[in-house]
C-alpha cells in the first residue's frame, strides 16, 4: 500500500508544483485524510494489509481529496468536504470620492451662507471633477469664473479676465505684461490659453481633512477686490498691444 507521504508527493508531481498553504489549512487536510484512513481501518498503520478493492477506494478518495484541496488553493477558496466552510476573501477598500465630498461641503456652506447664483457642471471623469460656474462683477463687467473641485488636494478658482483678445502677433508682448503681474501677485497666476483668452487662476491646496469652504469664498472675494483694482489698467494695456 502506498504511504500517505508518497501519495502526497505523487499528487504534487502531477500538479507540477507545490502550493503553499497555511498551518491551519494543512491540519484540516490531515483531519480529512484521517477520516479516510479510519474508514479503511488503518488508523495507526498505513501499511496494514487490505483487500485490493479497499486499497483502490482509499487511494482514489485520498487522491481526489488532495486534488480538490490543491485546486481550491489555487482559486483562493478552500472548501472542506464535510462542513462546507470557506475562506473569507478580502473585500476591496471602499472608493474614496474626495471631489464629491468637497462639493458636498461647499454646497452646504453656500446654503448656510445663503449664497446663490452658481451653476454646477459635472465632468463625470475618474477624479470626480465638478465646477461651480458664475459671473464675478468687476469694474462694471461680469467676468465668467469657475471653482473646480476634484479628488486632488487642490481647489482651483479661475476667472476669464478677457475673451479672445490675444492674437498670435500680440501674445509675446501680452505675456510679458502678465508675467509682471505674476511677479507682483505671487498667489495669482495670469495666463493666455490657445483661444486667446486671458485667465486668472488661483490654486488653493487643501485635501479633504483640511478643506475649508468659507476660505474658498473668502479668496474669491479677495480676487474680486484685486480685479477691481487692476482690471481697468490690464484692459487698457491689452487693447493698446
Amino acid at each position: 500500500m502506498i504511504k500517505l507521504k508518497d501519495e502526497i508527493k505523487r499528487v504534487e508531481a502531477v500538479k507540477g508544483n507545490v502550493v503553499p498553504v497555511s498551518k491551519q489549512l494543512y491540519l484540516n487536510l490531515l483531519k480529512e485524510i484521517k477520516l479516510l484512513r479510519f474508514k479503511a481501518h488503518v488508523a495507526n498503520d498505513w501499511n496494514l494489509p487490505l483487500k485490493e478493492k479497499e486499497k483502490e477506494k482509499v487511494c482514489r478518495d485520498i487522491t481526489e481529496l488532495l486534488f480538490e484541496f490543491w485546486n481550491d488553493q489555487r482559486k483562493g477558496a478552500y472548501k472542506m468536504a464535510e462542513n462546507k466552510s470557506t475562506v473569507k476573501t478580502e473585500t476591496a477598500a471602499p472608493e474614496v470620492k474626495v471631489g464629491m465630498e468637497k462639493v458636498a461641503l461647499f454646497k452646504k456652506h453656500l446654503e448656510d451662507a445663503k449664497i446663490s447664483g452658481f451653476g454646477i457642471q459635472d465632468f463625470k471623469d475618474d477624479v470626480h471633477s465638478q465646477a461651480f460656474r458664475s459671473n464675478l462683477p468687476v469694474a462694471g463687467q461680469n467676468l465668467p469664473f469657475m471653482i473646480l473641485f476634484d479628488d486632488s488636494v487642490y481647489t482651483i478658482i479661475q476667472v476669464q479676465v478677457a475673451a479672445a483678445i490675444v492674437t498670435k502677433e500680440k501674445k509675446a508682448t501680452v505675456c510679458e505684461e502678465l508675467n509682471a503681474l505674476n511677479d507682483q501677485y505671487r498667489m495669482l497666476k495670469y495666463s493666455v490659453d490657445e483661444a486667446g483668452n486671458v485667465l486668472l487662476t488661483c490654486c488653493i491646496p487643501a485635501g479633504l481633512d483640511h478643506f475649508d469652504a468659507p476660505l474658498v469664498v473668502a479668496i474669491l472675494n479677495q480676487i474680486q477686490g484685486h480685479l477691481n483694482a487692476v482690471y481697468p489698467t490690464i484692459m487698457e494695456k491689452l487693447w493698446k498691444k
